[in-house]
Order: structure tokens, then sequence, then C-alpha cells
């Protein structure tokens, strides 16, 4: 039987990124800046584009946009992306005792990073 996930909270800013089991105030992850900013670029499907033009597609509901990036391999991409951002080289087996499920809450007041499709 899987245990209970282990829970996380990430905290954005433009500024900086933490993230702290749920419930404890010390970061097991802390960075000074975020490269979360609008102006990062990923590599999705083979491409390179912005998060921005992701957010701006999702928003708009570009239909070919989103068919030609965020299918389910784009979909994919970008969440290693996110857990390599957030986590960087910690595998789900530092995370947790037996690599099992992770539950995170993100904290952001900034929208763009709100609208990524965690």
């Amino acid at each position: 039987m899987p245990s209970a996930l282990f829970r996380y909270t990430v905290t954005l800013t433009k500024e900086s990124l933490q993230v702290a089991r749920w419930g404890e105030e010390r970061a097991i992850v802390a960075t000074a800046t975020s490269s979360f900013l609008l102006e990062a670029r990923i590599i999705l499907k083979g491409k390179e584009v912005s998060l921005a033009d992701l957010i701006q597609a999702l928003i708009d509901y570009d239909q070919d946009w989103l068919n030609d990036f965020l299918d389910e391999r784009g979909q994919l991409e970008v969440g290693q992306y996110l857990y390599q951002e957030i986590f960087g080289s910690l595998t789900p087996y530092d995370l947790t005792e037996e690599g099992t499920g992770i539950e995170l809450l993100i904290i952001t007041k900034d929208e763009g990073i709100a609208r990524l499709p965690w």
C-alpha cells in the first residue's frame, strides 16, 4: 500500500523561489532569483518557445499553437521543465522516503506564474 503523499509548498515571485516541507519554515530549495520570469525560454517538441508565448496561447485558446506545442508530449516537457526549475537535481527519492507521490501547493501573486500549466 502506498504511503501518504508528501506535501511541499512552493513560493514563487519574480525575485525568488522557495520550497519547504508542508508546515516547516526551513526551505529545502531557495534561490535568490527565479527563472520563471516570462522571458524564460524552454524547448517544446524540439523548438525554443518562451513561457510568455505558452501563457498567451492558453489565454487566447490558440488551437494551432496548442496543437503544435502542448499535446501530451509538450505537456510532459513543460512538467519536466517546471520540476527541474523547482527541485533542481533532487529526485522524488530525495523528497520522500519511498519516491512516492508528492503534492505541491504553488503560492504566488504573479499572474504569469499562476497561469502556467501546473
